[in-house]
């Protein structure tokens, strides 16, 4: 080998290990190149990391913020969603005591104004009632004002009837007795009346004040049933409200759960997908890493290792260059092996890596979707929880509703009950009330009885007595004059006095002695007795006659014995008219009398004689007292009698000169006779 060829192989040798060198340094320019880049690229990934890992931070701080503010929205809605419950349920209840109270209030008024209305229509019932009973009041006054009017009436024209003054006076007094005790009758009839009246208004405001009493209780008892039903309601309500507010706390609580649940699942979520960011992140990196890796032994060969290279160093180097290549070829060879070995280490590494942390991500998704499948399944379970829990509280606020309802309905039912007793009660009391009126009444009517059944004994006890007192009085009458039986009746003792003219007249029977000598004495008593029964008669028609005695066959009258001292001459002539009258009826009477089955043929002739002048009279005695007349006037007319004739009326002249102008009677003079004590009188007859 020469010399030159051996220049050209060292200087081959060394322009090729110059190459080669060169190649080694832009290799390694390139590979440091590389590993600033990688240094750069990983800084920058780093940073794009933790960039995306405070990001993830951040969005898990935010999704936690609103998470917990959720939670808290949710939790403070729930609690002012229960408060504002709370705070309805207290207006609707102070509503509902306001409504109740107002409707309690309207009712109290409307009561109360019923009360009035019911008062103010008994009133005007309790006038109308009144008016009526004054009515029937005065017209029992008018009636028994006009029945007595008539009985007066009636009386008066009977007394009119009758011309004895003594028997009008007592006819008088009896009718004012009678007037008495009428009035006293009807005055007990006004009372009973009045009575009945008083009692029959006193049971209407007794039946008035029972029923209002009856209303107020009622009222009161229903006023009470409204405030127990009332009361039973609120607390009703109130329970049902506690059991919907349970109902509302436990959805909360289930909502506040299944909320949790929710954001746990929302944040599995977001970490899952940060994982996957993370994950796309890094396998974005590798890419780009084996990207830069590709361009970059795209772009030096050298790093690549190419086979070109480890040819030229074979072919052209001298066995002294071939140590020396082989050095430098071993020296690229191991650099371009050391990096691809690296890099195949690295890639496979991360390969493997990847696969690994793959498997895991896999496994780790698989367990996150189960673990996201069953809280799906826990919100859903979560869910029917809350169905469940809400209709298990809406069959408990059924079932609570209905016991309530059935409650308020025995509440109602013994509220009616109640109602029912005391309507009940009310009925009988008024029944009672009414028996008692009822017995009132009848004991009123009883009592009215009675007192009529006394006044009528009373008035039948007075009319004995009137009637015993008139035989007495008759008797009387018979005895005495009017007024002295007058006087006797008032208790008063008769003094004697003096009348300045009374007619006096005596009657006797013709030969009385001789006829008691020839008829038996019975047959004189008899005869005596039709006599005189018969004279009693006939001055029982004249007033102002007063049978004096009837001594034998003597027969003695008086007229004009009056208690008026201040007489008329009328009146005085008046008596003596009737004394004449009577005289001519006793002799007319005697004529027409035929007594021969007592005397037989024996004749009855009856002489009369009559004067007028002063008497003197007075009650004698105490035991079958007599009324005595004394004085010359009585002597007068005794000689009037007995010196008279038979049939006929002798007159004194002082009667003829008492009778004044009158012209009834007719008189022819007799004459003067001798009377005894009085000498020489002119007498007259009173002619039929």
């Amino acid at each position: 080998m020469s010399s030159n060829e051996v220049k050209f192989s060292q200087s081959a040798a060394v322009t090729r290990d110059r190459n080669v060198k060169e190649n080694k340094l832009k290799a390694r320019q390139a590979l440091a190149k590389l590993a600033d880049e990688e240094v750069t690229i990983y800084t920058a990934n780093l940073e794009e990391s933790r960039h995306q890992l405070r990001f993830q931070l951040v969005e898990q701080n935010g999704v936690e913020v609103r998470q917990t503010a959720e939670a808290q929205d949710v939790k403070i809605s729930a609690e002012r969603k229960e408060q504002l419950n709370t705070l309805v349920e207290r207006l609707t209840a102070i509503k509902s005591v306001l409504r109740f109270q107002e409707e309690a209030l309207e009712r109290e008024l409307a009561f109360k104004g019923s009360i009035r209305q019911k008062r103010a229509a008994f009133q005007v019932r309790l006038a109308r009632l009144e008016q009526r009973q004054a009515a029937e009041r005065v017209e029992l006054q008018n009636s028994q004002s006009r029945l007595a009017q008539t009985v007066f009436q009636i009386r008066a024209i009977e007394i009119k009837s009758v011309k004895d003054k003594t028997k009008v006076r007592r006819m008088k007094r009896e009718n004012e007795l009678t007037a008495q005790q009428v009035s006293m009758r009807q005055q007990k009839e006004s009372e009973f009346l009045r009575e009945l009246q008083l009692c029959k208004a006193r049971q209407m405001g007794e039946l008035n004040d029972l029923e209002l009493n009856n209303m107020e209780e009622i009222e009161d008892i229903t006023t009470q049933q409204r405030q127990e039903e009332f009361e039973l309601l609120g607390r009703q309500q109130l329970v049902e409200s506690e059991i919907e507010t349970t109902l509302t706390r436990q959805k909360s609580n289930l909502e506040a759960n299944q909320l949790l649940d929710k954001q746990k699942v929302v944040k599995a979520s977001l970490q899952r997908a940060q994982r996957k960011q993370a994950k796309a992140l890094a396998k974005a990196q590798r890419l780009a890493d084996r990207n830069r890796e590709k361009t970059l032994l795209a772009e030096n060969e050298i790093i690549r290792g190419d086979a070109n290279l480890n040819d030229i160093l074979t072919d052209d180097g001298s066995e002294s260059a071939t140590d020396s290549q082989s050095e430098g070829t071993s020296r690229a060879t191991g650099s371009q092996i050391s990096l691809h070995d690296r890099h195949g280490n690295v890639e496979d590494e991360e390969e493997t890596d990847a696969s690994k942390k793959e498997k895991v991500l896999d496994k780790l998704e698989v367990e996150k979707n189960s673990a996201l499948n069953k809280d799906t399944q826990v919100l859903s379970e979560a869910e029917k929880e809350l169905l469940a829990l809400v209709e298990a509280g809406n069959e408990r606020n059924r079932n609570v509703s209905m016991h309530h309802k059935k409650i308020l309905a025995e509440l109602r039912q013994q509220h009616r009950s109640t109602l029912s007793q005391k309507t009940k009660e009310h009925r009988r009391k008024v029944a009672d009330l009414l028996k008692d009126h009822e017995e009132e009444i009848e004991q009123i009517k009883a009592e009215q009885a009675n007192t009529m059944k006394e006044l009528m004994d009373t008035h039948l006890q007075s009319e004995e007595i009137r009637a015993d007192t008139g035989i007495a009085q008759n008797l009387l009458g018979m005895m005495l004059p009017g007024h002295i039986m007058e006087k006797i009746e008032t208790g008063v003792v008769p003094d004697p006095e003096s009348f300045s003219c009374v007619s006096v007249l005596f009657t006797d029977i013709y030969d009385f002695k001789k006829l008691t000598g020839v008829i038996a004495p019975v047959n004189i008593l008899k005869m005596l007795n039709i006599l005189y029964t018969q004279f009693d008669a006939i001055i029982a028609k004249y007033p102002q006659l007063y049978k004096v005695e009837s001594v034998s066959d003597t027969y003695m009258v008086a007229s004009g014995l009056s208690s008026s001292s201040d007489r008329t001459k009328e009146e005085i002539s008046e008596c003596t008219i009737q004394a004449l009258q009577c005289c001519m009826e006793l002799q007319a009477l005697v004529k027409g009398m035929n007594f021969v089955d007592i005397v037989g043929t024996s004749p009855i002739q009856l002489r009369i004689g009559i004067h007028s002048g002063t008497i003197n009279a007075g009650l004698i005695g105490t035991k079958m007292s007599r009324y005595c007349l004394f004085g010359d006037t009585v002597n007068t007319a005794s000689r009037m009698c007995t010196t008279g004739e038979p049939g006929k009326i002798q007159v004194s002249p002082h009667t003829i000169q008492v009778l004044g102008e009158d012209d009834q009677f007719e008189f022819t003079e007799r004459g003067e006779i001798e009377v005894k004590g009085k000498g020489k009188m002119r007498t007259y007859w009173l002619l039929d």
